[in-house]
């Protein structure tokens, strides 16, 4: 009936009739089988074809792998099987079935390093385990190395960026929101864990020390490394429901800190990784900071002189995105001496606004080849909160 419909509709059309008495478009984007059969009587190939990948989507999301596996091999070898394998793949994810998602997301073509991040930041929490839980760290262990085994016949580029996403948002999904700041699974995390564990701890940790409702402590930070270090007993709350969302730093890293290690952070952002466990704890608790959507730039002034260089750089990140390009203090970061903070906060500020943003007419050390011609103009702090928040 729907191949009838388009073709009377296409027919009109093409005899340049007023109004065709369907609406082939709207009779077209209608096609949302429930299951691949729905899919045999269409005539129009490519109108199969769609059907099919949405057949494919809709079987992953019921948590069907074998329908959505038997809905891409249908469709021709390509371009659309290779979406049929993406949208699969993302369903799976985000139904929490990592394994079998990625298993689509290697077959994805060009669209395999999205379709890896899409599934790994849709997936949701195990709730039967939690930072106290005996096999919370033995289950990360086992999916790693899951997740490894199945990128390894990914396209290049892709098994390690998506190895980064999983681990990070499985560290998210075990402490963020479970009302608990016990560190002892986070401190145990070893190699590529470790910095994950201490971003998901940190996020935690600041949630209960700086309840989003109230201003945040002066010490916010000292009291997450106290938690850290054991000095401060745990602290316990209330657990979030399906909210668990805040502001998150887009991917900058400025040519002059790509030789420096940066992990994936909620939302597909990165941050720098400190040089020890308790430098990076610091780095996590700042992320962490921005990350509560109330937290104001004076947070991270404190720390825009600290001598460690990288969290030094990564308060002057955050303060950029926080206060906005018109704050004299970003300005003065901008003219300082400090080339690298220099080009992280410029790099933030131009990622924010986009490469056609008016920015100051200081040194661009971004782009140290070009003469730098743009006329200063501040941005308001209000103009920053609507792009990034």
């Amino acid at each position: 009936m729907i191949a009838l419909h388009l073709f009377l509709g296409l027919l009109f059309l093409g005899c340049g009739a007023d109004a065709p008495p369907v609406n082939v478009a709207k009779v077209a984007l209608a096609v949302s089988p429930a299951k691949l059969s729905d899919c045999e009587s269409i005539e129009f190939a490519e109108l199969r074809t769609t059907c099919q990948v949405s057949a494919a989507a809709h079987a992953a999301a019921m948590g069907d792998d074998q329908g959505a596996w038997d809905a891409c091999m249908t469709v021709d070898e390509g371009l659309w099987r290779s979406e049929c394998h993406f949208r699969a793949g993302e369903e799976l994810g985000r139904s929490g079935r990592v394994d079998r998602a990625l298993a689509h997301c290697v077959r994805a073509g060009q669209f395999s390093r999205n379709c890896v991040t899409h599934a790994g930041w849709g997936m949701p929490p195990i709730r039967t385990v939690d930072p106290l839980s005996e096999n919370a760290l033995s289950a990360l262990l086992d999916l790693e190395k899951r997740v490894k085994v199945i990128l390894a016949e990914a396209r290049p580029g892709v098994a390690g960026e998506g190895l980064d996403v999983i681990l990070s948002r499985a560290w998210f999904n075990l402490y963020y929101g479970t009302g608990i700041t016990d560190p002892r699974v986070a401190r145990e995390a070893p190699g590529e864990h470790g910095a994950h564990a201490r971003t998901a701890f940190a996020l935690e940790a600041v949630r209960l020390v700086a309840p989003w409702d109230k201003v945040a402590p002066k010490d916010t930070v000292q009291q997450v490394l106290a938690l850290w270090k054991g000095r401060k007993k745990p602290l316990v709350g209330k657990p979030l429901g399906e909210r668990r969302l805040g502001r998150y730093v887009t991917p900058i890293v400025p040519e002059d800190a790509r030789d420096l290690r940066h992990v994936a952070t909620f939302g597909g952002g990165f941050r720098m990784v400190g040089e020890s466990d308790a430098e990076d704890i610091v780095i996590a608790s700042l992320e962490a900071l921005f990350f509560r959507e109330t937290t104001v730039a004076e947070s991270f002034r404190p720390f825009l002189t600290d001598k460690r260089d990288r969290v030094r750089w990564t308060a002057g990140k955050l303060f950029a995105l926080s206060a906005g390009q018109g704050d004299d203090a970003v300005n003065a970061i901008l003219e300082g001496d400090d080339q690298v903070l220099s080009t992280y906060v410029w790099a933030a500020l131009v990622t924010v606004q986009g490469p056609n943003a008016i920015l100051p007419a200081l040194s661009c050390p971004i782009f140290p080849d070009k003469p730098c011609t743009i006329v200063p103009q501040p941005i308001s702090v209000s103009r920053v909160r609507s792009t990034i928040w």
